[in-house]
C-alpha cells in the first residue's frame, strides 16, 4: 500500500492485512528530513521555532532559522502543527519512503536519511 505524507494512519490497515506500507513523499528530501526530525525537535524546544536564537540544525541540511520553517510548523498550538507532528511520528512505520528528489540535488539530506533512519529509502 502506498500513501502520501498525510496518509500514515492507513499503516494500521496495512498491518492488519499484512501488506507492506510505503509512502510517497512529494516534497524534497530536506522537508522529509525536517519532518522526521520534528518529533525530536518538538521534545527539545519549548518555545516557538521562530523565536529560537540559533538556526535549527536539520540532519543533513544547512541550518535554517526557525522563522523560515514551513508555515504548518510555525504555530505549535495550531491543529495543523499537531497533525503534522502526529504523521511525522508515524513515518518510521513505512517500509519505504519514496521522496521527490535525487542525491545529486540534495546530497546531504539524502545521505542523512539513508544513514540515520531505519526506513528503507527509494530515491
Amino acid at each position: 500500500m502506498v500513501v502520501d505524507l498525510f496518509g500514515s494512519d492507513a499503516f494500521d490497515v496495512a498491518a492488519e492485512f499484512n501488506v507492506s506500507p510505503y509512502m510517497f513523499y512529494p516534497s524534497t528530501a530536506m522537508v522529509l528530513s525536517l519532518f522526521l526530525y520534528l518529533p525530536k525537535l518538538d521534545e527539545s524546544v519549548s518555545c516557538e521555532y521562530r523565536d529560537l536564537p540559533e538556526p535549527v540544525r536539520i540532519p543533513g541540511c544547512i541550518p535554517v532559522h526557525g522563522k523560515d520553517l514551513l508555515d504548518p510548523v510555525q504555530d505549535r498550538k495550531n491543529d495543523a502543527y499537531k497533525w503534522v507532528l502526529h504523521h511525522a511520528k508515524r513515518y518510521g512505520l513505512a517500509e519505504v519512503i519514496m521522496v521527490n528528489s535525487f542525491k545529486e540535488l540534495e546530497g546531504g539530506a539524502t545521505k542523512s536519511l539513508q544513514e540515520e533512519e531505519p526506513v528503507g529509502m527509494a530515491i
